[in-house]
């Protein structure tokens, strides 16, 4: 990568990914448990450079400087080469360098993940480091922006924090959350993704089927064709093709990421919205157990049943069991079917051209071999509240059922559930037509109800991976830690932050798709939010750049959509807030319209039945009559009445239609427990140690795992051959590989 090289790459490359800071940011050595610790030790240093000496090539290569004072990573030139130097050997290409054209975080991150041989997406430290620094330079950005927006926040001392957290007072955190939920792949974020989800459902109605599209990973024959491009694994035998699979899976996730989400987009486009009718969709990415990849999702069809009245028309439901009997499957083709494991039948490559309708053989080795849960673990055994004992969480076995039902649970809850027929107690509930065109596990189950979706799927759709420890006892780790004292609020919002970004598992599959800026979620609709907050009402709102697969960079600020609702043209006098919301959008100075109508999410979010004369009736009143009358001023809004409740008992009484009720549970984050601690990855433990703050014996760079397991004079001689800069490189091939 010389700087030609890279001058090239610059000027051709259009692609945007995740955002990041377009400033400096000069923080304290506090203010960042992840900066690199630059003590590195003695015998790293000699081994280091032994290597470059015997590798010196026409003195290119770059005298690296050993010290022990703390790195800034924002303005120190070259402190990522000197942190991989065997990835760049010769000290060019570093983020920091000068150059003729500025280069974002993301882009120069992506650009390495990217490079033509592969060694950078492939190393097992190189992508964590890179997420690691983007994530936190995010968090850090977002608080900065916080504390400039809550200016009181920020004048806090720690001890009035640390009286608010042992008090319980939960809404600094609060506050603090909903700024988190502009950091990819958190708890925050994910909820309120969810919080859209139930908004969607809530406005649109229940969706007709919830899906799930797993990754086959270990036999899809396309995704190896750009793995092993030569053919290699057809000349091992059986356990070796296994082994080498294993290995190629790990060290290419980026391929991997790319591939499986590629799949998934073309599948959905070309197929599912084809082939079913689809007119809405919701879906989201998600990788556990540090694992592969899957998809959850759900579909609204075009001639899904109404079932809306589901719990009291007989003959509705007669239609529903029969439309989802047709649609939803779990039926064993061949219940005596023997798999054959050397001829796994995701591992065919099917022609273009193949008739799989009449092809029973080919179904009936899929439902054998991917939709038969035969073996319950860890994943899915949970302890039963009534019996004490293992049961697993699918429910498996079920009883064979001669007929597809529809049944109630619980009883005289009007909720009901689809059960189809089946002949085999282990089979999952699939389509037929799905499976075979995507041939990997899936799931394709009927949704009957709202309250299924907002009190169960949508949960475990939208749910994050499990943290380590809640929000609360984080904050509160943060202010008491004696090594890294907070000096004021500023501080510990910002470290909140980034720990809120780093205190889950991740897979290596998941950085690559993060770090490419891919989509982590996708919906057929947009979300509005109104905020109908008293202190909110007319508070400006940050502008954010929103870039196709990320979450958008701050831009400056513009005023709440509220504040535009009254100074609205005259075309508009007759809409109210919620219509409008719905239909219109304000950019580039003038209203524009809606392909779809849009879903609008309100705040605050109230909880439940809200009677009057409780505690929530009159914030009930103003956020209905705000929401769903015309008015030019809040005072003209309220018309002259002393009290909301008075007004929209008068409202209520002059109109034909009750103002509708568009409240939900309020925005808060609800209580989980906490999983079992895992042991830490060791890329974790490094990004874990404080500047100033020794290492442990287990922990010392040289001499851990990994550095052991590492061989870094073969890793310099195979790259002595091949310099960065030496190939021209055509960057637009590039791009479109990838």
């Amino acid at each position: 990568m010389n700087e030609n090289h890279d001058r090239q790459s610059r000027e051709d490359d259009d692609y945007s990914g995740p955002p990041e800071l377009q400033e400096v940011l000069h923080i304290d050595e506090f203010q960042t448990a992840g900066t690199i610790n630059a003590s590195i030790q003695p015998d790293q240093q000699r081994c280091i450079r032994r290597a470059l000496e015997i590798n010196v090539v026409d003195q290119t290569t770059t005298e690296l400087p050993f010290t022990g004072e703390v790195i800034d990573e924002f303005t120190k030139v070259g402190y990522i080469t000197m942190a991989f130097p065997y990835l760049f050997p010769y000290g060019s290409a570093d983020l920091r360098q000068s150059r003729f054209r500025k280069v974002s975080e993301c882009q120069y991150f992506q650009y390495l993940m990217k490079f033509h041989d592969g060694r950078l997406a492939r190393d097992s430290r190189f992508r964590y480091f890179a997420l690691n620094s983007l994530t936190r330079w995010r968090a850090l950005s977002l608080g900065s922006i916080y504390v400039k927006n809550h200016p009181s926040d920020g004048e806090l001392s720690i001890e009035a924090i640390r009286d608010m957290v042992s008090s319980g007072d939960s809404r600094l955190l609060s506050r603090i959350s909903y700024c988190a939920k502009q950091i990819r792949g958190t708890r925050a974020y994910w909820y309120t993704r969810l919080k859209e989800l139930i908004a969607m459902v809530k406005q649109l109605g229940p969706p007709t089927i919830f899906f799930t599209l797993s990754a086959a990973d270990l036999q899809w024959p396309e995704l190896y064709a750009l793995l092993d491009p030569e053919n290699i694994l057809e000349t091992l035998s059986p356990m070796e093709k296994r082994r080498e699979k294993g290995r190629l899976l790990n060290e290419n996730p980026l391929v991997v990421s790319w591939f499986f989400q590629k799949r998934v987009l073309i599948f959905f486009k070309e197929y599912l919205k084809k082939q079913f009718s689809v007119i809405d969709h919701w879906y989201r990415f998600e990788w556990q157990n540090r694992g592969s990849g899957h998809v959850h999702g759900f579909l609204w069809l075009k001639d899904g049943p109404e079932v809306s009245h589901i719990g009291t028309d007989d003959q509705l439901r007669r239609l529903i069991c029969e439309y989802f009997d047709n649609m939803v499957c779990t039926m064993n083709p061949d219940v005596t079917f023997s798999t054959d494991i050397q001829n796994h039948p995701c591992a065919r490559k099917v022609d273009l051209d193949s008739n799989l309708d009449d092809d029973e053989v080919d179904y009936a080795s899929l439902v054998n071999c991917v939709m038969r849960h035969t073996r319950c673990g860890d994943y899915c055994l949970r302890i039963s509240k009534t019996t004490r004992k293992q049961v697993c969480r699918f429910k498996f076995p079920f009883e064979i059922l001669l007929e597809s039902k529809l049944v109630e649970e619980p009883e005289n809850s009007n909720m009901y559930r689809f059960v189809s027929k089946r002949n085999d107690l282990f089979v999952n509930s699939h389509n037929r037509a799905v499976l075979q065109t995507w041939r990997a596990n899936i799931d394709w189950s009927a949704v009957t109800t709202i309250e299924s979706v907002t009190q169960y799927i949508g949960k475990y759709a939208a749910k994050s991976e499990p943290a380590s420890r809640n929000f609360i006892d984080t904050l509160r780790g943060i202010i008491d830690d004696p090594r890294r004292p907070c000096h004021d609020s500023t501080s510990a919002i910002k470290r909140l932050l980034i720990k809120n970004a780093s205190e889950r598992d991740i897979s290596a599959q998941e950085v690559c798709h993060l770090l490419m800026g891919w989509h982590l979620q996708d919906s057929s609709r947009r979300t509005v939010v109104l905020n109908l907050n008293e202190a909110s009402l007319f508070s400006s709102q940050l502008r954010w750049r929103r870039r196709d697969g990320d979450d958008g960079e701050p831009q400056g600020t513009n005023i709440s959509y509220f504040s535009r609702y009254l100074g609205r043209p005259d075309a508009f006098e007759n809409e109210s807030l919620i219509e409008m919301a719905k239909k219109y959008y304000f950019a580039s100075r003038k209203w524009c319209k809606f392909r779809d109508e849009a879903i609008v999410r309100v705040l605050p979010e109230l909880v439940g039945n809200i009677m009057p004369n409780t505690d929530q009736w009159e914030s009930y009143c103003r956020q209905q009559i705000l929401l769903c009358s015309c008015y030019r001023s809040v005072e003209e809004a309220k018309k002259g009445f002393q009290t909301w409740s008075e007004c929209y008992a008068e409202l209520s009484r002059t109109t034909e239609n009750q103002i509708a009720d568009v409240g939900m549970l309020m925005d808060e984050f609800e209580d989980e427990s906490d999983p079992e601690e895992e042991p830490l990855e060791d890329w974790m433990m490094l990004a874990a140690m404080a500047p100033n703050f020794g290492p442990s014996l287990d922990t010392d760079l040289g001499s851990r795992s990994f550095d052991l397991r590492s061989d870094r004079n073969n890793s310099y001689k195979k790259l002595e051959t091949e310099r960065c800069g030496r190939m021209q490189h055509d960057w637009e091939k590039d791009a479109c590989e990838y």
